[in-house]
């Protein structure tokens, strides 16, 4: 086998909270993260040496990229120069805070275990993932699961029912760090009940979830951009079941349990911005 072709999935967090800030900078976080069917497509070829293709202008195609990090270090845990040519088409918007780069270095890990028969097992590239990107491991597993640490601790929960997912990115771009680096841990205002929100995803129980559901970096983006509170009430009042960020933003979800009533948000949302996109949770 010289090439093959995956889909590197979306990511969104239906629960966000930070437990305390580590030695090393990072936050140790408990989050339940959620796959949703909005992917990017990969194809990986055998090669002499890493090289990265992309179809969107904003994604690096050097050494920054975590697809090229993924492959390196797969490679150095195997022991061998290997190479990989890495053709990404993105549909997942980029610097949106649903883990399009993430999801591609953990394809890049599966597809090149995959090329190389080099059989690591989903334990080792958890363990290779955790020095991409925090958000890399949940990426390898996907579906419904309580991440905790800095995201590398997983623990697999019940699947959460299929909903409608409208996603809005504003036409403004956020810095994790900038966000990461407001955080207050004194005051981090109202906290997700995340031992409520797996009982309720548990029980099928969507309006037991949405009351269980929170970002607690969702006041501090709203703060810098004014666009991420205005597009979430703007889909509560047209009929959103819940609504909030994703990640350290800007992007905005809704999740609704009509597909027609997702449709007509979609539909409102694609005359006000460039990048609003209708999915599911998978």
């Amino acid at each position: 086998m010289n090439k093959v072709d995956l889909k590197s999935y979306a990511k969104i967090n239906l629960c966000l909270d930070i437990v305390n800030k580590r030695l090393d900078g990072y936050h140790n976080l408990r989050s339940i993260m959620q796959t949703l069917d909005l992917c990017d497509e990969l194809e990986i070829e055998k090669s002499q040496n890493i090289h990265i293709e992309c179809n969107h202008p904003a994604v690096p195609l050097n050494e920054s990229n975590l697809a090229y990090k993924a492959a390196k270090a797969i490679f150095q845990r195997a022991g061998f120069n290997g190479g990989a040519r890495i053709k990404i088409r993105k549909n997942i918007p980029v610097a949106a805070g649903l883990a399009g780069g993430s999801s591609n270095a953990a394809a890049v890990l599966h597809g090149i275990n995959i090329l190389y028969n080099l059989n690591f097992t989903v334990a080792q590239l958890i363990h290779i993932a955790k020095g991409i990107g925090a958000d890399v491991p949940y990426c390898l597993v996907g579906g419904t699961v309580l991440a905790t640490g800095i995201g590398e601790k997983l623990n697999i929960i019940s699947p959460i029912n299929e909903y409608s997912i409208i996603l809005v990115k504003p036409n403004i771009g956020v810095s994790t760090k900038q966000v990461y680096a407001k955080v207050d841990l004194n005051n981090l205002g109202s906290r997700p009940d995340i031992e409520k929100a797996i009982v309720a995803i548990e029980d099928n129980d969507l309006q037991g979830l949405l009351r269980s559901m929170g970002n607690v970096l969702e006041p501090i983006t709203c703060s810098m951009i004014k666009e991420v509170p205005e597009i979430k009430n703007k889909m509560l009042e047209i009929g959103a079941d819940g609504a909030h960020m994703c990640g350290s933003g800007p992007t905005v979800f809704a999740i609704c349990s009509s597909k027609d009533k997702a449709e007509d948000i979609c539909k409102y949302f694609k005359n006000v911005y460039s990048e609003v996109y209708l999915c599911k949770t998978i």
